[in-house]
């Protein structure tokens, strides 16, 4: 058990109080036992019941602390009342014993009275001060050395006369000095009580806040030792929090990670603060940009106590760094392939209008040239279809917030695909029907079209491995609410196959426009994918392997720009 002796800080409870309640008691157990030895015969009924009442008492106390036993509060105020009790019959007898009434032993009742504010406050440290008041004052009044002979003497006030001016005045004086010590030290224990509860829980306040920070902290002092290391820290560098505390910096960071170790090992020797730095990092094989500041703690003669950390993964950034780039680099495409699809369709279309007209007015009997004919005709078909993916492409723009029911829309386009030659042999597609509707942003066509591209090429790749032992392909769908352990609410689109995989080396590039591995494909299925679910605020995200590829769709849920936007012309109009 690790205990923590601050001479300024203690717990408000009685039991975060336990080390010190402990110490006191044996300080002054110590002093009875060591005075009793010195003034008094080391015999007789008091001396062993002395012997027994420190045995049991400090084996419990220590019992308490040894074993970490958790007692309730008023159990151990109450054995602790009942030693407090005697020690101050022990210490009544020794003072009646050692000088009497001018005994300088005393001093025993004071430290006692004192003790009592560790425990039980102002209110009980007064009532403390009553209580020794009458032990003290009992031998004088009643001359107890008739009741207990061997163990009270008559004392010199008594034989004087309580009612005798002295007699008076110093009893009197004797009370009001353990009334005023009583006082004194129970205000202001009250008040270091209540100051370390305050401190206490600004404490906690301040630990809650940097615990649940996302970025990473940690505090490193002018030795090399690791003060303070957050949990987003321990999660962000995989390193456990609890063993990372008070150990060395180099031993936690300079093996697995020594970006971090040299940015903060620079600013520990040579006070040079870093302000937004960036540093890659290796964890479990995974490499994870840091954003990175430092900071020196100084001293009062401007010397180097410490360096504080602060940084945060830019995994999530740098991610959206990217998208903006592909989004940019998308719209210049799209408006490329726009232009483009108008200068050619135009010409293709007669083209291939002329060619049917002359196939069908001219007698062609050479088979050769009837091939060829019908080979132009199929061609400027392909390159029709592949004109019309390029404007949908470019035609899809930021979509009005529109609130659409993904239910129908999902049912219309597995009815589509049954009548697809894609779909007829073979491949199966299976969605868990939702009796609730399920909502999302953006314009019905928009969906059908996505949900359209991801199915057939879900289709397509599992009919490039399918074979007649394989059984059937199947496609799973699902659409569901997605709640982030942020809180943030989406509606989930996910659409899983059985086919083989995505290869790893082509994984970074699906989503590429033109970027195709089918023979007859124009690479815009996908791409045309990406570019509506990001006009729908969205984000897509696939796991793949050799079991299958599942392609997730995070979409807003709710209509808000269009709900806050109504709402504010009603405002206007009001």
């Amino acid at each position: 058990m690790k205990l923590k002796l601050t001479s300024l800080e203690f717990s408000s409870g009685l039991t975060g109080r336990i080390i010190w309640v402990i110490l006191s008691r044996l300080a002054i157990y110590g002093l009875l036992f060591t005075t009793y030895i010195i003034f008094l015969p080391h015999y007789g009924l008091v001396y062993h019941l002395l012997i027994t009442y420190g045995i049991l008492a400090i084996g419990f106390l220590l019992y308490v602390v040894i074993f970490n036993y958790k007692l309730d509060d008023r159990l151990l105020k109450f054995v602790i009342g009942v030693q407090i009790l005697f020690e101050f019959a022990y210490e009544a007898i020794l003072v009646n014993n050692v000088g009497g009434n001018f005994s300088p032993l005393l001093l025993l009742f004071i430290l006692s009275i004192v003790s009592v504010t560790l425990i039980y406050g102002l209110i009980g440290t007064l009532l403390a001060a009553t209580v020794a008041g009458l032990f003290y004052a009992s031998p004088i009044i009643f001359d107890l050395s008739s009741l207990f002979p061997g163990i009270f003497e008559t004392t010199q006030l008594h034989k004087m006369g309580f009612s005798s001016d002295e007699a008076f005045y110093t009893v009197f004086l004797h009370l009001c000095l353990f009334y005023l010590i009583a006082f004194i030290s129970g205000y202001v224990a009250e008040n270091l009580f209540f100051a370390s509860k305050e401190l206490q829980k600004i404490r906690l306040e301040t630990d809650e806040i940097l615990e649940n920070m996302h970025s990473g902290m940690i505090t490193v002092d002018n030795l090399g030792n690791i003060v303070y290391f957050n949990r987003s820290a321990g999660d962000i560098l995989n390193v456990d929090p609890l063993l990372a505390k008070r150990a060395k910096f180099k031993s936690v960071l300079l093996r697995k990670l020594p970006e971090l170790y040299y940015k903060i090992e620079l600013a520990l020797k040579t006070g040079y603060v870093e302000s937004r730095g960036e540093v890659e990092i290796k964890v479990e094989n995974k490499t994870i940009p840091l954003g990175i500041s430092t900071s020196v703690l100084k001293g009062e003669n401007s010397e180097i106590r410490g360096v504080i950390a602060v940084f945060q993964n830019l995994s999530e950034i740098k991610l959206m760094e990217k998208r903006l780039r592909d989004a940019d680099r998308m719209a210049l495409i799209g408006q490329l392939s726009a232009g483009i699809a108008h200068e050619i369709r135009n010409p293709l279309t007669s083209i291939s209008g002329s060619v049917e007209v002359l196939k069908d007015s001219l007698e062609i009997e050479d088979s050769q040239d009837k091939k060829l004919l019908d080979l132009i005709i199929k061609e400027t078909a392909r390159l029709n279809t592949i004109l019309t993916d390029f404007l949908s492409f470019a035609r899809i723009t930021c979509v009005p917030g529109a609130r659409t029911n993904l239910v129908p829309i999902i049912n219309e386009v597995i009815l589509l695909a049954k009548s697809h030659p894609d779909f007829k042999d073979k491949v199966t597609i299976e969605y868990k029907h939702s009796d609730r509707p399920v909502y999302g942003r953006g314009s019905p066509d928009h969906y059908k079209q996505l949900l359209w591209n991801l199915i057939l090429n879900s289709a397509q790749a599992i009919r490039s491995v399918l074979t007649d032992a394989d059984g059937w392909g199947k496609i799973s769908i699902d659409c569901d609410r997605y709640i982030q352990p942020n809180g943030k609410v989406w509606t989930r689109l996910s659409i899983r196959d059985n086919g083989p995989g995505i290869p790893p080396n082509l994984q970074e590039r699906i989503f590429n426009p033109f970027f195709s591995t089918k023979s007859n494909g124009t690479g815009l299925g996908l791409a045309i994918v990406a570019r509506i679910v990001e006009s729908l605020e969205g984000k897509i995200e696939f796991d793949t392997g050799p079991d299958g590829t599942v392609f997730n769709i995070y979409l807003p849920p709710e209509a808000e720009r269009v709900i806050m936007t109504k709402e504010l012309n009603q405002v206007t109009t009001a």
